[in-house]
């Protein structure tokens, strides 16, 4: 919606205002709208009546109401000189924008209820139909069509502001004409309040999130109408009408500065605007605005503007409230200091005095210079605010990282602990206090509270076992408490020892630790025997020699000498793993248990061929016992000693042959097993 105040004002006589028209009657100022027009209608002499009569406003003091009403005392055209005739040519090549309901052409504006309307213009709801988007549309009033000036004032204000491309001032859409010939100026419609009315009502609804910063509230507000101002400064136009009236807050804490129709261009060389008459609104004017002659209009006038709207901020009402305009107008041009500004805080109050210096060269440089100074202020009194949120989210983490009742249950095997809340929480302490000590060194809240807060982050890091991190905090702080240095100290030691009992273990019960060494020893012994099997089978084909009990007697006697020169190098080791033991005690086993059946039989007086057939049953045992205990990969080896064992058994005469295909088709199987994937290993992770 769009809201238009219009005020008709008469020299010398007491102020008024003219109602205030919203969507629908009955009218009341707290509907949303989306831009405030403050038009001012010339008074001359003489002087030519008004269109419309005036009404008081409601709800509004009628003091303040006489003297916040825009005045305009001059006929220059504000645009900028070189322009010349430039809104009768520009009026000239507008194009005509088809509304709804007028003509055959297809519409592209659809206009609704009136939402502002006053003496010389008349804003109305609508729709751009090719997109439905709502927008607003602003004309001349139609009691104002033959009024030359105010059709050039509304060309005036739609050039100047849509020259003004900035998130703080209301975005022009288009500028064109109706059938009639007369201007239409297409804008954002905005739905908030006008800031007057906040200022005017601590209650209203777009206060409900300050609380009890309503000043900082206001204060951000004219932050963001500065920065407007200085935009505007920046492209050679000053505004000569601010005040909260033209200022709307949109409903999701948007600021818009409206009413450009006083605005001049500035000379780029001078750095001021030619006028010669006064305009403005007199309770908020400079003094060279009252007496053109005593200083330019320049980019500092609207600083004292600004600073006219901070001192109504502080204060409650303008700095110069007279009853009538002959009164306002003394006044600013007297341009006294404020008694009102005595109970504002100094800061503030210094602030306020400079911005609305007499003399512009002792105001500030610049909107943004206020700017910055009033945010140099609201930094240092936000030290005590930013202290008080941090408590607050200090006293949350308190009760987050305090000590459970069974302590003798670790903190990470609670899962009430939200550690990802934990540490945003105190990342929120630790960036509240830090910002209010940055701004204020010697708080006592903060300094404490700051303290406190890595007290219990170390603590609760302490709790859960991590050094690394409480070791990191200490060393955030200036003087880190010596018993808690100590004690990072002494858990990191237990850790330490932790570890190496964890390394142990893993060691002791990984199954493939030092695995390289025992596929070596194997394929050598298979290798070996192969080597071996197949050269008793050659010497017995030639009888040049039989091996027998004497030949694999001696064989086995060196076997189990190099297992025992091989536990004794390796034993420091390779055979400090479980694993590494089991396969060495079956590998000796077997050579051992063989060597005995040899012995038991050759007493008995068995055939070697038998002798040697039988032997495959200390092998089958201890493959079978690496297969089912250890490495589920090797479960074919037993069944090939099995095999050839049968084999053996069933023909004696080619014992050697399968003696040799044992070895060879043994290690062939566990090649092919440790193709496969290994067995998990158990890493000290899974153990803590």
């Amino acid at each position: 919606m769009v809201k238009e105040t219009r005020r008709v004002v008469a020299a010398g006589e007491p102020w008024s205002r003219a109602r205030v028209g919203p969507r629908a009657a009955p009218r009341s100022p707290e509907r949303s709208a989306a831009m405030r027009s403050e038009e001012t209608v010339l008074a001359r002499l003489p002087r030519t009546p008004p269109a419309e009569p005036t009404r008081p406003a409601p709800e509004q003091d009628p003091e303040l109401a006489k003297a916040t009403a825009s005045t305009r005392f001059d006929t220059e055209s504000r645009l900028d000189p070189a322009a010349g005739d430039a809104p009768r040519r520009l009026l000239g090549a507008l194009p005509r924008l088809a509304l709804h309901g007028r003509g055959a052409e297809p519409a592209e504006y659809d206009l609704r209820a009136v939402i502002g309307e006053g003496g010389m213009g008349l804003v109305r709801d609508a729709v751009q139909l090719s997109i439905g988007r709502e927008v607003a549309v602003k004309t001349v009033h139609p009691n104002q069509r033959d009024n030359r000036h105010v059709v050039s004032d509304l060309l005036t204000e739609a050039q100047i502001t849509g020259a003004l491309e900035h998130p703080n001032i209301v975005p022009i859409y288009s500028l064109g004409c109706d059938d009639e010939g007369l201007p239409l100026i297409v804008m954002k419609r905005i739905d908030g309040a006008v800031w007057s009315e906040v200022l005017r009502d601590p209650a209203h609804a777009l206060l409900s999130g300050a609380g009890e910063e309503r000043l900082s509230w206001h204060l951000a507000i004219l932050g963001q109408v500065c920065r407007a101002v200085h935009f505007a400064h920046s492209r050679g136009i000053v505004h000569r009408d601010l005040k909260p009236a033209n200022v709307m807050i949109g409903a999701f804490g948007e600021v818009y500065v409206l009413d450009w129709g006083l605005a001049l261009h500035v000379d780029p060389a001078t750095g001021a605007a030619r006028t010669s008459t006064a305009s403005g609104t007199p309770a908020y004017m400079a003094p060279e605005m009252v007496e053109t002659a005593r200083a330019p209009i320049t980019a500092r006038t609207d600083v004292f503007l600004l600073g006219a709207i901070l001192h109504e901020i502080l204060t409650g009402r303008p700095p110069w409230a007279g009853s009538k305009v002959s009164e306002a107008l003394a006044q600013a041009r007297a341009c006294a200091p404020s008694e009102a500004l005595v109970d504002v805080p100094a800061p503030l109050a210094a602030i306020t005095r400079r911005a609305m210096s007499a003399a512009p060269e002792e105001r500030y440089a610049s909107a943004e210079a206020l700017r910055l100074a009033i945010e140099e202020y609201i930094r240092h009194r936000g030290a005590a605010s930013l202290a008080a949120h941090a408590e607050r989210s200090l006293a949350e983490l308190r009760e987050l990282v305090a000590p459970t009742h069974d302590e003798d249950v670790a903190d990470e095997d609670h899962p009430r602990r939200d550690e990802s809340r934990i540490h945003g929480l105190f990342g929120e302490c630790r960036f509240g206090f830090d910002r209010a000590l940055a701004e204020w060194p010697e708080s006592q809240v903060a300094l404490k509270g700051r303290m406190t807060a890595y007290l219990l982050m170390i603590e609760h890091e302490l709790r859960a076992r991590r050094p690394g991190a409480a070791a990191a905090l200490l060393d955030e702080l200036d003087v880190p408490p010596p018993a808690l240095v100590d004690r990072v100290e002494a858990l990191r030691r237990a850790l330490a020892h932790d570890a190496a009992r964890l390394e142990l273990l893993e060691r002791e019960v990984d199954v493939n630790a030092h695995v390289g060494t025992r596929q070596r020893v194997f394929i050598f012994s298979c290798v070996f025997l192969l080597l071996w099997n197949a050269g008793a089978e050659l010497l017995a084909r030639t009888t040049v020699y039989r091996a027998e009990y004497l030949a694999y007697g001696g064989l086995n006697t060196v076997s189990l000498v190099f297992l025992v020169g091989l536990w004794w190098r390796l034993g420091a080791t390779e055979l400090r793993s479980t694993f590494n033991r089991v396969y060495g005690m079956a590998f000796s086993a077997t050579a051992g248990s063989t060597m005995l059946i040899w012995l038991a039989l050759g007493a008995a007086g068995t055939p070697f061929t038998w002798a040697l057939a039988l032997a495959n049953v200390p092998q089958i045992v201890g493959a079978a016992t690496v297969a089912f205990g250890i490495d589920a990969r090797m479960r074919w080896l037993p069944v090939v000693y099995i095999v050839t064992g049968a084999l053996g058994l069933i023909w004696p005469e080619h014992v050697y042959v399968w003696a040799a295909a044992s070895s060879l088709v043994g290690m062939l199987v566990v090649i092919k097993a440790w193709q496969l994937p290994r067995p998990e290993v158990v890493r000290s992770r899974d153990l803590h």
